[in-house]
């Protein structure tokens, strides 16, 4: 009979599309997003290699077994804390607690095994952090997402790492930004324009943070001064898990001294000021006679002004008075909205600030899919936001109080078999902020004039 080709096992191509895009896609991929974990295996007494020991992380399909001489490698280990066995028969089995993974980088472990007639319940032992690591050739730095949580005044990554010895405003080591690459999960996160971040993940949503400040391998071919790799978190295997930081900071001054509208601000005094400056109970009247009516020990301490009286005989028919009143206007002093004529429909002139406060919210949620995840390979979901309303330090604008940062982030995972994982994000950015574009005179369009 001859076939129809209808019947075979043959993937459907659709589905051949997509894992050969992926698998591409892949390819692209630079920066390490998971740790070794290598070491040996010996007889505790004879101290002689013992081959064919088998050595597995606990919770995973990850292990290995000995070779020859005893020695042992597990690739593609994601940056977690694991518990790592080894076990052989006729030996009690070694379970190490506490083993910590790190993103491009070898953690060395050694089991001693003792033997045993009678199979043993096994011994546990803590592991010992590293106190050099060998395989480490740059100068990094290595942190987990707890430990940045943990810090004060840190709302956001960017805040992180421009704290970092070495780092200031993105650049690292003194080289320019375009010296050096931002990636998460491996994936290039700049504007190919300028090479400045894009977006980083939130602090809700990184599982590592790994910044290597020179002497990085071959692997981090586009970069010169520095890489900063994030890791991001996996979806929980079983239950959920989330977390909520939540900062707020009170309405304040982000300045030294009085409002920027006082009266008695420096920049405003010496051309409101009537009152009493020397203390011998007589107006010295500065902004009528200008600053040339102070003694000179206090002079310089006054912006120089030659006083409205001065200006009125240059600035014909207005009156001293008019010319600080209109000064008050446009300046927008504390007290203008009593010049304003009955009829005035405009905006209020007094512009106060400082009034509104500082709030920053990041939330991370995930676990498995309800419903279709089982069907889906264990589909999990891991989901960050995180909105930062930072107060203006000066008054700009009129139709804003706050720059406004809003970053989501979403990240799915699915495990089709032990040996294969699939990972799906996606994250979104919005920045809300002012700009200004002055057309003609700026003078005009900033209520300034020279009060010569």
């Amino acid at each position: 009979m001859k076939s129809t080709g209808k019947g075979n096992n043959l993937l459907p191509r659709w589905l051949v599309l997509i894992i050969l895009s992926l698998l591409i896609f892949n390819l692209n991929t630079k920066a390490a997003v998971t740790g070794k974990i290598a070491g040996v295996v010996f007889d505790a007494e004879t101290g002689e290699p013992l081959p064919g020991a088998n050595v597995l992380i606990e919770g995973t399909p990850l292990g290995s077994a000995t070779d020859a001489n005893g020695y042992f490698v597990i690739i593609k280990v994601s940056p977690d804390i694991y518990n790592v066995q080894a076990r052989m028969m006729g030996y009690e089995s070694v379970t190490k607690t506490g083993v910590e993974v790190t993103a491009d980088h070898t953690t060395r472990m050694r089991f001693e095994l003792k033997s045993t007639v009678v199979p043993g319940a096994g011994v546990t032992v803590r592991a010992e952090a590293e106190l050099i690591k060998m395989d480490l050739s740059a100068s990094s730095i290595s942190v987990k997402g707890e430990e940045i949580k943990a810090i004060p005044f840190v709302s956001k990554i960017g805040d992180f790492i421009n704290q970092q010895a070495g780092v200031q405003r993105w650049q690292v080591r003194g080289g320019s930004i375009d010296e050096s690459s931002f990636m998460a999960d491996g994936l290039s996160l700049v504007d190919n324009r300028t090479n400045e971040p894009l977006l980083l993940p939130n602090i809700s949503m990184i599982k590592e943070l790994n910044i290597i400040k020179g002497g990085f391998n071959a692997e981090y071919d586009n970069a010169r001064s520095g890489v900063i790799n994030i890791i991001t978190k996996d979806p929980p295997k079983e239950g959920y898990s989330g977390s909520v930081t939540f900062e707020y900071t009170p309405p304040h001054y982000k300045h030294f001294g009085a409002s920027l509208y006082d009266p008695e601000n420096y920049y405003l005094r010496s051309f409101l000021s009537e009152g009493d400056v020397t203390g011998d109970g007589i107006p010295d009247s500065i902004c009528w006679k200008g600053r040339s009516v102070l003694p000179d020990s206090i002079r310089k301490t006054w912006k120089d002004f030659n006083g409205w009286e001065r200006w009125a005989r240059r600035n014909e028919p207005y009156t001293p008075e008019q010319g600080r009143a209109l000064f008050m206007w446009q300046h927008r002093v504390e007290g203008s909205d009593s010049l304003a004529p009955s009829n005035y429909t405009g905006q209020p002139r007094e512009n106060p600030y400082g009034d509104t406060p500082d709030w920053n919210v990041d939330v991370g949620f995930g676990g498995p899919l309800p419903v279709i995840g089982d069907f889906l390979g264990d589909l999990g979901f891991y989901i960050s936001y995180r909105e930062s309303r930072e107060a203006w330090a000066l008054p700009i604008s009129d139709f804003s109080d706050y720059y406004i940062e809003k970053n989501a982030f979403v990240k799915l995972t699915s495990h089709p078999t032990k040996s294969i994982k699939f990972n799906f994000e996606f994250m979104s950015g919005e920045q809300n902020s002012l700009a200004q574009v002055v057309n003609g005179d700026i003078s005009e369009n900033t209520g300034d004039f020279n009060l010569g």
